[in-house]
């Protein structure tokens, strides 16, 4: 196991045992920026190794850090060019997601419609 893959496991088990990870926390300004070399990782198929590695701390870091940063990855994610790669990422990384944070994906729609000037409460509908 290479020094990444142990630091990623070590990462995991603080952050299951709901400790402070200061790396991880301190991730949340460069989200945007990770989520842009995943999807270059993706369309360059570059080295799977790393590209999961990248994902895997992205996941880890919106589940340390919680619901909205979740829902800012994923709402980059999503305005990507698509292709059909990206759309199994997009799906791994929410499923991840919508099981510590139930109706992420619906925070990401409302998201994006309020960027679009749209109003759109998913969970008032879903709920009522």
């Amino acid at each position: 196991m290479s020094f990444l893959d142990s630091l990623l496991v070590r990462l995991n088990e603080t952050h299951l045992q709901k400790e402070s990870v200061p790396l991880l926390s301190s991730l949340r300004q460069h989200v945007v920026a990770l989520v842009d070399w995943l999807v270059d990782l993706l369309s360059a198929n570059k080295s799977a190794w790393l590209l999961n590695w990248v994902r895997q701390l992205l996941v880890l870091t919106g589940l340390h850090i919680g619901h909205e940063v979740s829902v800012s990855i994923l709402k980059h994610l999503i305005v990507k060019e698509p292709c059909q790669r990206l759309a199994a990422l997009f799906a791994d990384v929410h499923s991840r997601f919508e099981s510590q944070f139930p109706h992420v994906l619906d925070d990401v729609v409302d998201s994006l419609m309020t960027s679009l000037g749209m109003s759109c409460q998913l969970h008032s509908r879903v709920s009522s």
